[in-house]
């Protein structure tokens, strides 16, 4: 995904494969690998 916004807490992410916008979980998301 792209991050759109750094401010963790409004970031955006968008699913370049589907054109979906995705707000994850921090605990699920792996720090160094931020591929859904």
């Amino acid at each position: 995904p792209e991050m759109l916004n750094q401010n963790w807490d409004r970031t955006i992410w968008i699913d370049l494969s589907t054109k979906e916008i995705v707000k994850p979980d921090f605990k699920d998301i792996n720090l160094d690998n931020n591929v859904l």
